[in-house]
């Protein structure tokens, strides 16, 4: 969640500016606590849908730590494809980033030695 706070608000930094309800550009500091208002939507849906899908990889997958890394990444980039549609360039850039930096550095790996109870 750190994670993809941090990628959120340099997003927000680099989306373009947001538009208020008269239709005018809104200055930087008013454009960037818009997108901050929509983090805990986004949050939700992508982070959540980015953790169910690290859960079932992780359950499924057990072999190679890289090999699990590069799975991880290609599939945590389905729920990115929103920003395609919503985000501006950069903004899209940036979050796709997050996700690639998240599931090749940050998350940890399960080995081949790892075990689970159940």
């Amino acid at each position: 969640m750190p994670t993809f706070s941090v990628g959120w608000a340099v997003a927000a930094a680099v989306a373009p500016r947001a538009t208020g309800y008269e239709g005018r550009v809104l200055a930087f500091g008013e454009s960037f606590l818009v997108f901050m208002e929509q983090l805990p939507g986004f949050l939700a849906g992508i982070g959540g849908v980015t953790v169910f899908l690290l859960l079932l990889i992780a359950r499924l997958r057990k072999d190679d730590r890289l090999q699990f890394r590069f799975t991880a990444s290609m599939v945590c980039m389905l729920p990115m494809t929103l920003f395609l549609f919503f985000g501006g360039g950069l903004m899209t850039v940036a979050m796709f980033a997050t996700q690639i930096v998240f599931t090749a550095f940050v998350m940890p790996a399960p080995g081949p030695g790892d075990t689970q109870a159940g």
